[in-house]
């Protein structure tokens, strides 16, 4: 994003960003939940180097770097079976007793470590509410497309007191038991009452945000990358015209980016 043009006033980017909407059609904007509005990898970080220093201590016969590898191994291979459905974890635990010998005790101890996650609050990542605020001071119709159990997305919801930016019918959760594919976002786009040529979307996953919006007729998709890695199991090369940005509160400067190149 051009520097100069974020020095704009406030009002300006608004007017900016409303000029880019119309130039654009673009009637909704459509954002992913974990990765893009939530901060859950924090948690899932956190949660899983307390199963690996466990495992560690109380297991004895192998490294904490050599349990994090098997973990993760089997962890990407059951997203392939279970998708996000958190009760893949059980399924995980015991490929991973099976491998090394794990004592039940040992294991479902783990486990619970790791199903702490899902009692865990989460918060906002950076600059999201900016982001939140801008969309509902521009009246720019948004919603959530979200892949995880509808509970654990109410408790999101919840925990972020998310009410204060949209409602709650304007979060559409895909389903933990089936994965984020082209066909899952035309669902959501038709929830919506729109059309894929009139949303824009914005998310952090190739695999199952930027890459199935483009399949559907999606014209403006925004990737989100922090400085953090996303998980592996997600990683795709994208289309070019893609816009990579570091927060929803990018969204912003939006207008005034959309400006400087038009006059390039």
């Amino acid at each position: 994003m051009s520097k100069e043009r974020q020095e704009l006033s406030s009002i300006e980017n608004e007017l900016l960003f409303k000029q880019w909407r119309l130039k654009n059609k673009v009637e909704l904007f459509l954002l992913d939940g974990d990765g893009t509005i939530w901060d859950t990898g924090e948690v899932f970080q956190q949660q899983l180097s307390k199963c690996y220093g466990f495992l560690a201590e109380n297991a004895g016969f192998l490294t904490r770097h050599q349990w994090e590898n098997i973990i993760t191994e089997q962890d990407n291979l059951a997203f392939e079976k279970f998708a996000v459905d958190f009760k893949r974890w059980s399924y995980v635990f015991d490929k991973v007793a099976q491998k090394t010998g794990l004592s039940r005790k040992i294991s479902v101890e783990a486990e619970t470590l790791v199903m702490q996650i899902y009692q865990t609050p989460l918060k906002f990542l950076d600059r999201v509410e900016d982001g939140l605020k801008f969309l509902k001071k521009t009246e720019t119709p948004f919603g959530i497309v979200t892949h995880a159990n509808r509970h654990w997305t109410w408790q999101k919801y919840q925990w972020s007191n998310l009410s204060r930016y949209l409602d709650w019918d304007m979060v559409y959760t895909v389903g933990e038991k089936t994965h984020k594919t082209s066909s899952s976002w035309f669902e959501a786009v038709k929830y919506f009452g729109s059309s894929p040529e009139r949303c824009a979307v914005v998310g952090d996953s190739p695999r199952a945000d930027i890459n199935p919006a483009y399949q559907i007729g999606v014209e403006h998709c925004f990737l989100i990358q922090s400085s953090g890695e996303i998980w592996s199991v997600h990683k795709q090369p994208v289309d070019p015209k893609t816009t990579v940005i570091s927060s929803v509160g990018d969204l912003i400067w939006l207008g005034s980016n959309f400006t400087d190149q038009d006059e390039k």
